[in-house]
């Protein structure tokens, strides 16, 4: 492996994952390719950025220094000035993925002198279509999935619901008292209600406890949805619909 790179741990596959990928770019099989890459990129934890409106382009070239067989991937992007600024990425067969920022693969591998502000000597190119943001997307979609599929339903609690908990609780509470004061004519029924009223208060507090917890569970869903999106995303509303049909809110 070549110096002054931030190696990948774990990144032992990475050269045949990739050439899985190349491979069928080379022989025409598979357009877009830089799509893949970015993605094989992003399962070792490295973010692609794509700004917007900025022209980018997806390099593949053939290094020379590394004893091992090895591919050199470019993600680069057009600077105002006119020159190019590139990250660079280098797979080594057997031995794994290396990150060179700001030009370091200049250094580290002198077969690249003066390609990080220049076009580069490469086997593929392709302009890189914008999508960071869809694979950023893809992933706020799945956790708010996750939000959702995390939800115990036997605790959420509509308000109808609720309503209808605390109806029945003190319906109850009204027959208990009838059918104890039919079973002992001339009682007083104020004093058989009295006597009555704090086990059903019990039940009411069991109600309202309930409710609580759903409340709880609802705003505590809404903040992890809200953490997810940007402000005035389109997506949040559906997601808090999404949220409020299910609390019934």
């Amino acid at each position: 492996m070549a110096h002054n790179g931030k190696f990948i741990e774990g990144s032992e596959e990475a050269y045949s994952q990739l050439k899985v990928i190349t491979d069928a770019a080379q022989s025409g099989e598979l357009s877009p390719w830089g799509t893949k890459v970015i993605e094989l990129l992003n399962a070792y934890g490295i973010t692609v950025d794509r700004r917007e409106g900025i022209k980018a382009e997806i390099t593949l070239s053939f290094p020379t220094t590394p004893n091992n067989r090895s591919m050199g991937i470019g993600v680069r992007h057009l600077k105002p000035k006119g020159t190019w600024s590139e990250d660079f990425f280098l797979f080594e067969e057997n031995v794994g993925l290396a990150c060179y920022y700001k030009g370091a693969q200049e250094d580290a591998l002198p077969e690249y002198k003066g390609t990080h502000h220049g076009p580069p000597t490469v086997e593929l190119h392709e302009a890189i279509p914008s999508i960071q943001q869809d694979i950023n997307n893809l992933k706020v979609k799945l956790q708010t999935n996750e939000i959702f599929n995390s939800i115990d339903m036997s605790l959420v609690i509509k308000p109808s619901e609720h309503s209808q908990n605390i109806q029945m609780v003190d319906q109850d509470y009204q027959q208990a008292v009838s059918s104890v004061a039919a079973q002992a004519p001339g009682a007083d029924r104020k004093y058989i209600s009295i006597k009555l009223q704090p086990q059903f208060t019990q039940k009411r507090i069991i109600q309202m406890q309930k409710w609580s917890k759903s409340e709880s569970i609802y705003e505590m869903k809404k903040e992890q949805i809200t953490d997810l999106y940007p402000d005035g995303a389109e997506e949040y509303q559906k997601a808090i619909n999404r949220l409020n049909k299910i609390f019934g809110k």
